[in-house]
């Protein structure tokens, strides 16, 4: 018997929400755009693995696990009346978890591609920190001084409460990837995750055309920072883009503008408003803290957070277009006919792009 139109709408659901068929786009994109940072950075070109990056990356896994386990005790908590067996007034355990499980390991696999994706940009990092000798600061600088200006030493002025503000950031994100896992799937998911590797790669591009190092680093006596997080971190950055800390995959360099902070943010906001409208009375405070404390602590100038918004609307655009023309594609099944060379293929450029990166390849000259 032929299916209805709500029949066929529900398994081209199932089928664009199915593991591989989801993250496709998004390992694709990560493949792509790491080989091609790697191919371009040539012998400075990051190492594979580093404790920074091995850290950072376990920190998204461990950050997301624990949202992921405080939102299914929270849907527990909100459903549990509905499943009280009324004979015996206890809840009833297995509808309950019927209701409230879901699967998370396919959300981590999102985080963990979106973090291997946002830290292979650092391969352009490392293109600008070898040639950037000139920045726009100064420009910048005289044309927000006077909001610079107004903010020091008012009541706004308050290092330690910003800091704890600009370092949730990730944390914010995390947990939108958690709730449009829950809500509209892994696709929805894996969009996100898509949108920030190309907003780290499309801020990485601005950097190199119009580098800008930002207010700290420019005017450094003019934040008083002292005992926060972002006064460690601003260090390290001047280290790292002095070449006094080796590359390591995570460290951005004096790179301001556009914010990522903000446009993360005001993605996050933006994926958590088209399934729920009134979280933006929640998003939009949080996002306008988030651009504060980027001005306040000097990591940016106010222009930066909005080009960030920019690049994140457009990130968004380019990685939804991405995941309908990869739907088109399977729902035609335009790669039945060729499944073995699509994958020698795929082998190849993984191993002459990420595996042996040119720093190994000149290595084995020298040292074979």
């Amino acid at each position: 018997m032929a299916m209805d139109l709500t029949d066929r709408q529900h398994v081209d659901s199932r089928v664009m929400n199915s593991g591989g068929r989801a993250l496709a786009p998004l390992m694709f994109l990560v493949l792509g755009l790491g080989s091609g940072a790697r191919a371009l950075a040539g012998d400075l070109a990051v190492p594979m693995l580093t404790w920074e990056w091995l850290y950072f990356v376990l920190a998204m896994a461990g950050i997301y696990g624990l949202i992921a386990f405080v939102a299914v005790l929270l849907h527990s908590t909100i459903e549990a009346p509905r499943h009280v067996d009324p004979a015996t007034r206890r809840v009833s355990l297995r509808p309950l978890w019927q209701t409230v499980a879901w699967n998370p390991f396919s959300g981590l696999m999102v985080v963990l591609l979106t973090a291997c994706g946002c830290t292979s940009a650092s391969n352009l990092t490392e293109i600008y920190r070898a040639n950037v000798s000139t920045w726009h600061d100064a420009t910048l600088w005289q044309l927000e001084f006077p909001i610079f200006a107004l903010l020091r030493d008012s009541w706004l002025d308050l290092p330690k409460f910003w800091d704890q503000i600009y370092f949730q950031m990730w944390t914010f994100v995390l947990m939108v990837v958690v709730f449009t896992h829950r809500r509209s799937g892994l696709r929805g998911c894996a969009i996100l995750g898509a949108s920030a590797v190309l907003a780290f790669y499309l801020t990485r591009v601005i950097n190199l055309v119009f580098p800008v190092a930002g207010p700290a680093f420019f005017e450094p006596g003019w934040f008083s920072l002292d005992g926060t997080f972002s006064q460690t971190t601003q260090g390290m950055i001047k280290a790292y883009t002095a070449g006094r800390i080796p590359a390591n995959g995570v460290y951005p360099a004096t790179m301001a503008m556009p914010s990522l902070h903000v446009g993360l943010t005001a993605m996050a906001a933006g994926v958590l408003a088209r399934n729920w409208r009134w979280t933006l009375w929640l998003s939009l405070p949080w996002l306008i803290l988030i651009w504060m404390s980027t001005v306040m602590l000097g990591w940016h100038y106010g222009l930066d957070g909005l080009l960030g918004i920019g690049v994140s609307g457009l990130a968004v655009f380019l990685a939804t277009r991405l995941q309908d023309g990869w739907d088109w594609l399977v729902q035609r099944k335009a790669f039945v006919a060729l499944p073995g060379r699509v994958r020698e293929a795929a082998l190849t450029f993984v191993y002459n792009g990420l595996i042996t990166p040119a720093s190994f390849r000149k290595w084995s000259k020298t040292e074979g």
